[in-house]
């Protein structure tokens, strides 16, 4: 009798953890992708080992970045990029899909992050957000926080990380209660991964988007003058709880990186017809950030003309971005070939 008392409560623990387990699965977490969510799902669970370049970050990575045309300027250094932008901005959601990519056995030789300028810069203020992306991350990320933002009091950091478990359990029981879940977890047959889940995008487009782009540029104009020739030198770096978690979990791709032989970019996207970064504010951000690499001007300002909205690039200025950064790949793969060589010497 005693026993049997005990068999009621341990099947729901049981079942608990069981829904804990299944629901940290990648192929369960990665449908948390809003619009996206088949095809984020196949291309995850189908990208291919022969993987050599990966694009993270958000909707502006997605819309604003062509594998195929990285592969075509990259010279043969790059065969088989693929972009894995989402929707919605979480550099904690980045550092999850490249654990991810890593733990399936994949070693791209190169790996682009998004970091957000206004957190950079401390423009992003006040108490951090729970995560939009809680249902894509793994339960034990959340307790990452008590070391991402040391600035934060400890009780306010627990605070933040239940709040993300919280988030995360509520997703994951709503998805599971959907068909989708189980049609993306046992349903998912094997097929080529796509190169980008980019679908219509009409999601990330308003109507008027045209008179938006045109109300932006009068605004710039205001603020910079002649658009021809001004830089936006407004940026300066400000500590915050955000800069803090942009850093922190920078760094943990860093190491993921260092550990697999990866080299690591980091990049930040404008809008249509933001003035180009000035030298000095990208030498700032290159002082803590020496990864960040930023196109020259010329080529920011041709892009103004291929944006879809505001913020989201359109296929000719996708393509002029994804072509000078395959001109740096190579220039970075001829650099560490001269350091290879000046480490071993001449062959004779």
């Amino acid at each position: 009798m005693r026993v049997a008392r005990w068999i009621p409560p341990g099947l729901v623990l049981l079942a608990l953890s069981a829904f804990i387990w299944w629901s940290d699965q990648p192929r369960f977490r990665h449908a948390f992708v809003a619009e996206l969510q088949t095809c984020s799902v196949h291309q995850l669970a189908h990208l291919p080992e022969s993987t050599d370049f990966v694009a993270l970050g958000s909707s502006r990575v997605l819309m604003g970045f062509d594998p195929e045309a990285l592969e075509q300027a990259s010279g043969g250094l790059v065969h088989h990029a693929y972009n894995l932008g989402r929707v919605r901005r979480s550099v904690e959601r980045s550092y999850r899909i490249l654990r991810d990519v890593v733990d399936a056995g994949i070693r791209p030789q190169f790996v682009l992050v998004e970091l957000s300028q206004d957190r950079l810069s401390g423009r992003a203020q006040g108490r951090l957000p729970v995560l939009r992306s809680a249902g894509f991350m793994r339960y034990s990320d959340a307790w990452m926080y008590l070391q991402a933002v040391p600035s934060m009091p400890l009780l306010e950091r627990l605070h933040f990380v239940v709040l993300n478990q919280l988030r995360k359990l509520d997703s994951s029981v709503k998805h599971a209660l959907s068909a989708q879940a189980w049609k993306h977890v046992f349903g998912s047959a094997p097929q080529a991964a796509d190169k980008v889940c980019l679908g219509d995008a009409s999601f990330l487009t308003a109507p008027d988007h045209e008179r938006a782009i045109a109300h932006q540029k009068r605004i710039y104009q205001q603020r910079f003058g002649d658009l021809g020739t001004a830089f936006d030198d407004t940026f300066r770096w400000r500590a915050s709880a955000r800069t803090e978690v942009e850093l922190y979990f920078l760094q943990r791709m860093r190491a993921l990186a260092a550990k697999h032989g990866m080299t690591v970019l980091v990049g930040v996207h404008w809008r249509a017809f933001q003035p180009p970064l000035s030298p000095r504010a990208i030498d700032e951000i290159r002082s803590r950030i020496p990864e960040f690499v930023y196109p020259p001007a010329e080529v920011v300002r041709s892009s103004w003309a291929g944006f879809v909205d505001k913020g989201h690039m359109d296929a000719p200025a996708r393509r002029l971005y994804s072509e000078w950064l395959g001109s740096v790949l190579t220039d970075i793969a001829a650099r560490n070939g001269e350091a290879a060589l000046g480490e071993t010497g001449p062959e004779s």
